[in-house]
């Protein structure tokens, strides 16, 4: 079930390739490539409480809502606290959160919020410095602070000269947050 990090990794960045394309990418492609990259980590992980658990949602992901999907996740992640990678425990929640912002723009209409949080989700990622990275999406862990979150990353100066580099395209879609 699980693929090498190396594949997920392409397969994200191919994912960030697909974002510039129309209609946008539909939240359950990233989710699952959330859970596969989770599926990587967790052999880091102490799973002795519910060891098939994550295996049942890459399952039944199909048939399953993506917020409930998100949910089960959560449920999953907040179990098994003692994992190595302690950077990834922490981001790994703020991601699925994330997830939930494209639920909630879904539903919404609100495709600007869509496709905002998509290509935050990407874009933050990879980020050069892992620490801004979790500090920003710390800022979006609500649906109400969304539009503020993004607002206040683009104006960090720090990150204007990474905008003004090219390194984040996102600054493309959302100039009129600011």
């Amino acid at each position: 079930m699980s693929v090498s990090l190396s594949t997920a990794i392409a397969e994200f960045r191919t994912l960030a390739q697909r974002l510039q394309a129309r209609p946008p990418l539909p939240p359950r492609d990233l989710l699952d490539l959330v859970i596969r990259f989770y599926a990587d980590v967790r052999v880091d992980c102490d799973y002795e409480n519910n060891p098939d658990a994550l295996d049942e949602l890459v399952l039944a992901r199909g048939a399953m809502p993506v917020y409930q999907c998100c949910d089960r996740l959560i449920d999953l992640r907040d179990q098994h606290v003692d994992c190595a990678d302690i950077t990834w425990e922490r981001d790994s929640r703020q991601y699925i959160w994330l997830l939930r912002h494209l639920v909630t723009a879904e539903e919404r209409g609100d495709r600007a919020l869509y496709e905002t949080s998509v290509q935050l989700c990407v874009e933050l990622y990879f980020s050069p410095e892992p620490f801004r990275k979790a500090f920003v999406i710390e800022r979006l862990t609500e649906p109400s602070d969304i539009h503020d979150g993004v607002k206040y990353f683009c104006n960090t100066p720090a990150v204007r000269e990474l905008l003004n580099a090219g390194v984040f395209q996102v600054c493309t879609k959302i100039a009129y947050y600011n």
